[in-house]
C-alpha cells in the first residue's frame, strides 16, 4: 500500500464485480495517495467506468471493499472531496444554463440549492478560469464544442476544491488538438 506514513485518499481491496453473472473486474487492489496521478487503461467493457461507479458508490462490488479518505466507504459522508467528470454527460444541449451555472453545480453537493455568496461566485470563476472557459461564463452549455464542454464540466469538479479528481475517460469525443490542450492543462493542475 505505498508508504506507509501516507494516508490513501482511495483504496481498492481485492475488488470483484460482475454484471449479469458475467466478472467485469476481479481481485482488484490499488491505493492512491495524495500527490497522485494514475491513468487506468484497457480496452472497451475492461471495466475502467466501473472501477469509478464503485468508487463513488454507485455499484456494489461482488467482493472486496473500497476505503475513501480512510474510512470504509459506507461510512464515508466527505463526498463533496470527491470530484468527477463522467466518460459521457447526459444532457439536453437546448437546457437553458450557462456555463457558469454548470460550474456552480459542482458547489450543490456541498452547500445545498441556495444563492450563491459573493466567495461562491468568485470560486465558480476561478474555477471557471483555471480551464480557460472565463470567457464563455455567460453562454449557453450547449453552444460549446466537444472540448470546451469537457473543461466546463472539469471546472464543476474543481470548483468545490475536491481532494480526489476522477475523470472518466475525459478526452472521449473531442479532437487529438482539444485533447492535447486537455491534456495540458490536467498536468497544470496535477502541479499546482
Amino acid at each position: 500500500m505505498k508508504n506507509a506514513n501516507k494516508l490513501n485518499i482511495l483504496e481498492f481491496d481485492k475488488i470483484s464485480f460482475s454484471y449479469a453473472g458475467e466478472p467485469t473486474l476481479e481481485d482488484v487492489s490499488f491505493a492512491v495517495q495524495k500527490g497522485d496521478f494514475i491513468g487506468i487503461i484497457g480496452p472497451n467493457g475492461a471495466g475502467k467506468s466501473t472501477l469509478f461507479k464503485i468508487a463513488l458508490g454507485l455499484e456494489k462490488p461482488t467482493k472486496g471493499s473500497v476505503k475513501l479518505f480512510g474510512k470504509k466507504q459506507p461510512d464515508f459522508s466527505d463526498w463533496h472531496k470527491i470530484g468527477f467528470v463522467p466518460q459521457k454527460v447526459q444532457f439536453d444541449p437546448n437546457f437553458p444554463a450557462s456555463v457558469f451555472e454548470v460550474a456552480a453545480m459542482g458547489l450543490a453537493q456541498k452547500l445545498g440549492p441556495m444563492p450563491l455568496s459573493k466567495e461562491q461566485k468568485q470560486a465558480v470563476a476561478e474555477a471557471l478560469a483555471e480551464v480557460g472557459l472565463e470567457d464563455k461564463a455567460d453562454k449557453r452549455i450547449g453552444e460549446l464544442s466537444g472540448g470546451q464542454m469537457q473543461r466546463a464540466f472539469l471546472a464543476r469538479a474543481l470548483v468545490s476544491k475536491p481532494a480526489l479528481l476522477l475523470l472518466d475517460e475525459p478526452t472521449t469525443g473531442i479532437d487529438s488538438d482539444q485533447q492535447e490542450k486537455f491534456c495540458c492543462l490536467l498536468e497544470r493542475l496535477h502541479t499546482a
